[in-house]
């Protein structure tokens, strides 16, 4: 600023600034004044570290961690959420929070909520320098009560939610089981036994279901939570109506005994039809062609009997719900979930099928010379090992012992394939391998690959490698006739007559 202001007296040279400067008592109040400051920052940064405990309050999410502690019943350290994100043996186990994991989170929240409001509302450092704090901990105070309320709201939520669920359902079941069931009416009878079968289903989890809702009712109202009037007329008569309801129950139990004893046999008999028909069809489904390499459209075959399949398994899901309805011992019609496990064996063996033709067909089109034998083996290779992988029941079949040769075969060709591309191979080698083969080609460049494997290769591997033997030496021969024939055809002889 002294820099700013002219001097009155030109003469003077300095400015105000520079003056000033050089004033030893200003230059220790402007020493104090910056040491000042910096101490004023040192302790503002302190006091905003002491509220580096409550970062966890905006970093992280609440709805993640409420769904955490609902399905491991705490809140979990980042080594064991590492844990579980690696499916590792030692991580966490599920398990539901208790009452008491509930009043220890909102415990905690309600006294970390008091902690808060007692920080002052102003904050002084260094003796001069003020900061409102009011804002910071008013929106502290705000995610604190947010984090508190999420626990609260969630038990008035699912106390809320059961009672009037189980109000619902048995107001629901009283209606159904007090309707009249003649002898013939089987729609009747089903409905019945349907209510009888959620009546018992209900009956454990909802005898023990009233104490814990009263005890979490209580501690919401210790802590001043608003409780919907109607949770409270439910829970003061629901125990009296589901014991009226379970009597209800064992009521028409009895009375639909006789109707349920004829509706049982007709159940057994359905079974025994059912478990025969699903034999004859088992029978039946071991002879179609697509266990056979040969069968040129498969998965026309696989879709038509994998209606069939789904057509079973909607009579078997009916045949079992009558059963569970009925209270009658159903057996697991093994022999069909074999058959859809084949479906689904016999979908993935076919693919790995259709995969190495098409690559093979591909493959056969190649010019024989430019056939890249390497990256060939590899590919078969890989086939060979994922082949390998698929289930082992699958051994036995035709289409996967074909596929399985094909592929072996090929790797076998493709060798002598790579051998025979040795440039020691003349027209008479190739003469031999065909009178060997007992198969005729013409060798030229528009010969593919698929000529050459129309010799099967693969079976007369040996014979190949006689053949790249046999010229590999031929060629030898040749390269040694031709440098002897090099170096005898210039050599000059001079002949003297003999004296005799």
């Amino acid at each position: 600023m002294s820099s700013l202001i002219p001097r009155l007296l030109k003469s003077a040279g300095k400015t105000y600034e520079q003056k000033i400067m050089n004033i030893s008592d200003i230059q220790e109040m402007k020493i104090e004044v910056l040491q000042g400051v910096d101490k004023v920052i040192q302790e503002a940064a302190q006091f905003c570290g002491d509220f580096e405990r409550y970062s966890y309050l905006w970093l992280e999410d609440r709805e993640y961690s409420m769904e955490i502690f609902l399905e491991y019943g705490r809140q979990l350290e980042m080594d064991e959420l590492e844990l579980i994100a690696n499916k590792d043996p030692e991580a966490p186990q599920p398990c539901p929070p208790t009452i008491e994991a509930f009043r220890e989170q909102i415990d905690h929240y309600e006294a970390l909520y008091l902690e808060i409001e007692k920080i002052e509302p102003f904050q002084i450092f260094n003796a001069w320098f003020q900061v409102d704090v009011r804002p910071f901990r008013q929106s502290l105070l705000n995610i604190v009560r947010k984090w508190g309320n999420m626990f609260k709201d969630h038990l008035v939520t699912n106390v809320t939610y059961s009672l009037t669920d189980l109000g619902n359902f048995i107001r629901k079941a009283d209606e159904g089981l007090l309707q009249v069931v003649k002898e013939g009416d089987y729609d009747g009878l089903v409905n019945i036994m349907a209510y009888l079968f959620h009546v018992k289903e209900r009956t454990a989890t909802t005898d023990e279901m009233f104490e814990p809702m009263k005890e979490t009712i209580e501690l919401l109202k210790y802590y001043d939570m608003d409780i919907p009037e109607e949770v409270n007329v439910y829970l003061q008569e629901l125990p009296e109506q589901w014991a009226n309801t379970k009597k209800i129950a064992l009521t028409v139990k009895q009375q639909v005994a006789p109707l349920q004893a004829n509706e049982v046999v007709g159940i057994r008999n359905k079974i025994a039809a059912f478990d025969l028909h699903i034999a004859l069809f088992r029978d039946i489904f071991r002879t179609y062609d697509f266990f056979k390499y040969e069968n040129a459209e498969p998965y026309i075959l696989l879709n038509r009997i994998n209606g069939d399949i789904e057509r079973l398994e909607r009579d078997m899901s009916i045949i079992q719900e009558s059963g569970s309805l009925f209270e009658v011992p159903v057996p697991e019609f093994k022999l069909l979930r074999q058959c859809r496990k084949e479906m689904k064996m016999l979908k993935q063996l076919w693919d790995y099928v259709f995969i190495v033709r098409t690559s093979i067909e591909d493959w056969k089109t190649t010019p024989w010379r430019k056939v890249d034998v390497e990256n060939m083996d590899i590919e078969c290779k890989k086939f060979a090992k994922d082949i390998r992988l698929l289930d082992k029941e699958m051994r036995s079949w035709d289409t996967y012992m074909t596929l399985e040769a094909t592929v072996k075969n090929m790797l076998t060709s493709l060798r002598a394939v790579g051998e025979l591309q040795n440039p020691a191979i003349r027209e008479r080698h190739w003469n031999q391998l065909m009178s060997s083969t007992k198969v005729q080609f013409i060798m030229d460049k528009n010969t593919t690959l698929s000529d050459l494997l129309a010799l099967n290769l693969h079976e007369c591997e040996e014979e190949v490698k006689n053949i790249v033997d046999k010229a590999v030496k031929e060629m030898s021969m040749e390269k040694i006739l031709r440098d002897l024939n090099t170096t005898w055809s210039i050599m000059e002889f001079e002949h003297e007559i003999h004296a005799r």
